[in-house]
């Protein structure tokens, strides 16, 4: 299993993890144990609360800036992942949804991505039906799943700790290797 520096572990080679992050168009994450670190936090008069990373936040306007769509996919149905969607113009934040895969291909139809050019973070058992659906499928480095559940690379942050700014980080960086190769031309 190849390290990829600055990523993490990779079940792909190294060209076929490159070839696959060129044609992603979309990044679906999921919500509680990626965007945070699973943790709730609850106060004395049972109000919750959830921590979300800066970096991951930054990570999600560069995807954006670079072209890529960015949509947050969760099982809970409160207010948290909108909140989060809303601060960084994420359009898309499907919450509430128990099966996963369908509301994946359901965004994916609606938006006119195939599922190649998908990519997805995820790190639960919840997760684990989108990642056959998937061009990528990453997973933080304190996830759930393995390479048997499809995982494609396991990244060296963990969730709420910049595992998406490791995965956006390389998913433009490719982007912009491409052009620049392009460019030379």
């Amino acid at each position: 299993m190849p390290r990829v520096r600055g990523l993490g572990m990779s079940f792909l080679s190294h060209r076929e993890l490159h070839r696959r992050a060129l044609g992603i168009r979309l990044l679906i994450c999921d919500v509680d144990g990626v965007l945070t670190d699973g943790s709730m936090y609850f106060g004395p008069n049972g109000e919750v609360m959830k921590r979300f990373s800066t970096h991951d936040g930054t990570g999600i306007v560069l995807a954006r800036r670079a072209g890529i769509e960015v949509a947050f996919l969760t099982r809970e149905a409160t207010p948290f992942a909108r909140a989060r969607a809303e601060k960084l113009g994420v359009r898309h934040c499907l919450d509430g949804v128990t099966e996963k895969a369908s509301g994946l291909e359901q965004l994916c139809s609606r938006l006119g991505v195939s599922g190649h050019e998908t990519a997805y973070i995820g790190d639960d058992v919840w997760d684990q039906p989108c990642a056959s659906l998937v061009g990528l499928f990453f997973m933080p480095r304190d996830g759930w799943l393995t390479r048997r559940d499809g995982v494609h690379v396991i990244l060296e942050r963990g969730g709420g700790a910049g595992a998406v700014r490791q995965a956006v980080n390389f998913l433009v960086a490719a982007r912009t290797a491409r052009s620049s190769r392009a460019s030379d031309r």
